[in-house]
This record gives C-alpha cells, sequence and structure tokens, in this order.
C-alpha cells in the first residue's frame, strides 16, 4: 500500500521523470520487502520463544516418563486446592500409591518393562482424576500421589475399588511371561480446617499405605473426623 501510494503521489504530483522514477519506485519497493522480511523473521521468533517458554514451562511442572505433575508442582496445585476446599466447607480426598515389587520387575525383565508398568499405573490414575480440580502426580520412583476436591464417602470408596480393580487387573506381556501390576495404597479423606494442614493429612494416608504393605497390598483408607462447623447442629 505505501509502494502503490508513493508511486501514485509521484505520477499525478510531479509527472514520470525518467529514469529517477523507476530508480525511486524501486527502492521503495526494496525497502518495503525488507521491512516485510524483518517482521516475518520477528514474528517467527516471537513466536518461537513463545513455545519454547510453553515447553519450558510444561517440562518444569511434569514428569517427563508418565506426563503427570512432578513433586514440586503437585504440592503446589495440592496446596491450592487445599485452601479451596477449607474456604468452601468442601471435603478432599488423598490418595499415596505405591508399587510393589517393582525392583524386581526391573532387575527381572528390564527398566524398559519397568517403563511400561509406571506409564500403565498413570494411564489408570489418570482416568479417575479427570475432573478440574482433581490433580494427580508422580511422587518419585514407583510412587504416585493424588487428591480430590469435593468428594463423598460412598462415591470415593467406590472410586478407590474402582482404581485398585483396574490397576490390580492390568498385565503386561515381556516374551512368554505375564507380568501383573501390584501395588499398595493409603487413603485419607478429610475437611480441611484451620490447624490441619495437607502435611498432616498426607502423613495419615502414609500411615494407611504402609498399613496396606503389612497386609499383603490393598488401599486401605480412613476418614479424618469433621468439625462442627458454624451453622450446623450437632
Amino acid at each position: 500500500a505505501l509502494w502503490i501510494a508513493f508511486a501514485v503521489v509521484d505520477i499525478y504530483g510531479y509527472g514520470v521523470r525518467t529514469p529517477w522514477f523507476a530508480y525511486e519506485i524501486y527502492y521503495v519497493l526494496i525497502a518495503n520487502f525488507i521491512g516485510m522480511v524483518g517482521r516475518y523473521i520477528f514474528e517467527y521468533q516471537d513466536r518461537l520463544a513463545f513455545l519454547m517458554q510453553r515447553e519450558l514451562r510444561y517440562l518444569a511442572q511434569h514428569d517427563p516418563l508418565t506426563g503427570l505433575y512432578n513433586r514440586r508442582a503437585f504440592q503446589r496445585n495440592a496446596e491450592k486446592i487445599w485452601s479451596q476446599a477449607m474456604r468452601e466447607g468442601k471435603p478432599v480426598g488423598l490418595l499415596l500409591l505405591d508399587l510393589d515389587h517393582f525392583k524386581k520387575i526391573n532387575d527381572r525383565y528390564g527398566h524398559l518393562l519397568g517403563d511400561a508398568v509406571l506409564l500403565a499405573t498413570a494411564k489408570a490414575l489418570r482416568t479417575f482424576a479427570r475432573r478440574p480440580l482433581d490433580c494427580a502426580g508422580r511422587f518419585g520412583g514407583d510412587e504416585y500421589v493424588a487428591i480430590w476436591f469435593d468428594v463423598e464417602p460412598e462415591w470415593f470408596q467406590n472410586m478407590l475399588n474402582g482404581l485398585h480393580e483396574k490397576l490390580s487387573s492390568t498385565t503386561l506381556q515381556h516374551e512368554k511371561d505375564t507380568v501383573k501390576v501390584h501395588l499398595s495404597g493409603g487413603d485419607v479423606m478429610t475437611w480441611p480446617r484451620p490447624g490441619l494442614r495437607l502435611p498432616d493429612a498426607m502423613q495419615v494416608a502414609d500411615a494407611n499405605l504402609y498399613e496396606s504393605k503389612r497386609n499383603s497390598g490393598r488401599i486401605t483408607w480412613t476418614e479424618m473426623e469433621r468439625e462442627e462447623r458454624p451453622g450446623e447442629t450437632a
């Protein structure tokens, strides 16, 4: 548009002055072309920087193997969920999962199959934590953690049973051997309130996890006592 405007003004204002007219039009055209190329390169670099920053944020928050939140990102999101549950007076469910005999799987079948077991566990856990305020993460090694916002005891118990059944029935094939996933879990359902922090609930879930390990692997869960709230009757 700038090039055409310059040509029109030059023609109707001053008339065609050969060869200067051709030189002027040529130089303006070249200047516009250089400007367009420079703008394209700048925008391309800007978009590339945006995508790289997005990728770096993802890598900083997610476990590279399973795609779940890493420990740091999970704790940050869980604290937000805990705070919101405290404000709204909603219960939360917290789960710690641990794969049993995972080291034996790695030693006997190799780390590739071990990675497949980790991926299968993460996929199942993600299936049961799909609501916007549900959050699941890999806590480290063969340990997983998840938190659910606004849960009811019956729904929560059924969900845990379904998760345990799905994970327990997961098998992977290695040559002629069928490898079965064995796991233990510790869970707690509670109402966040002043004086009860997220680490306190995680400590209870961790104690339930070790209780499960002592009892041949299952998901042990408890419901922490709910304090009476303003406006509620005993």
